[in-house]
């Protein structure tokens, strides 16, 4: 296992993801590479730009992952999170991508969550974490 992309969204259960792919990257000598998606610009509604959110979430994130796995890098990207995912997984050649399985509504018609889009359209292994 070369890559391991992981989706954070600031929640709880993002964290709990986060936390369990850096571990998995830590036993298989893996990179970790975690991505925040935002909207795009002119899609907020009046409050502190999302890719500035976005960008804080994932800097976040990365300094609190470095205690289980040093090999991290970071991404803060526009677009609809399952479809980024999905795009990035390909794109990277990740060998698996984790998500959490709760808060993570998608607004990608008949796909559902965003962890039953991921799975269904990912072209590598989805790990879907239990979260509570």
């Amino acid at each position: 296992m070369k890559l391991i992309l992981v989706g954070i969204d600031g929640s709880t259960t993002a964290s709990a993801a986060a936390t369990r792919a850096a571990d998995l990257a830590s036993r298989y000598g893996a990179r970790l590479h975690v991505i925040c998606v935002h909207r795009p610009d002119g899609e907020g509604r009046g409050r502190v730009s999302d890719a500035e959110r976005a960008l804080a979430v994932v800097q976040e994130e990365r300094a609190r992952l470095l205690a289980f796995h040093d090999d991290i890098t970071i991404d803060a990207l526009p677009g609809r999170a399952a479809e980024v995912l999905v795009e990035q997984a390909a794109d990277l050649d990740a060998d698996l991508v984790v998500v959490g399985n709760r808060r993570l509504q998608s607004p990608l018609r008949g796909l559902g969550s965003i962890p039953g889009a991921v799975t269904h359209h990912a072209e590598c292994d989805v790990y879907v974490v239990h979260t509570t």
